[in-house]
């Protein structure tokens, strides 16, 4: 299990995530960017802001409300850590090229 499995159930004002990780990964921050893609034939989501959550994993398991809709749940990037801090992945989807700033 590479990049985890992650499902998501809400409505249009809010999420929740739930996601299982491989052993050894004791967080994952989530970064979401402030406009997401919907796919070629749509326009694109823009929220007021990027944001990132960091959430501790208990038995592989992670669970986070994320205040977009269900569509917009799944982060564009996410970095694993060990307990120690660590960073143990980054994961992002196939073909997806975000930047994101850490500035404000």
């Amino acid at each position: 299990m590479a990049h985890g499995v992650f499902f998501a159930s809400g409505g249009q004002h809010g999420s929740t995530l739930v996601g299982l990780v491989p052993d050894g990964v004791a967080s994952v921050t989530l970064q979401y960017p402030r406009t997401v893609s919907r796919g070629r034939w749509y326009k694109p989501a823009v929220f007021p802001s990027a944001f990132t959550r960091t959430v501790r994993v208990q038995q592989n398991v992670l669970v986070v409300h994320v205040p977009r809709g269900g569509l917009e749940a799944f982060a564009a990037r996410m970095v694993w850590r060990s307990a120690d801090g660590k960073v143990l992945r980054v994961v992002t989807p196939p073909g997806l090229r975000i930047r994101v700033s850490t500035s404000h």
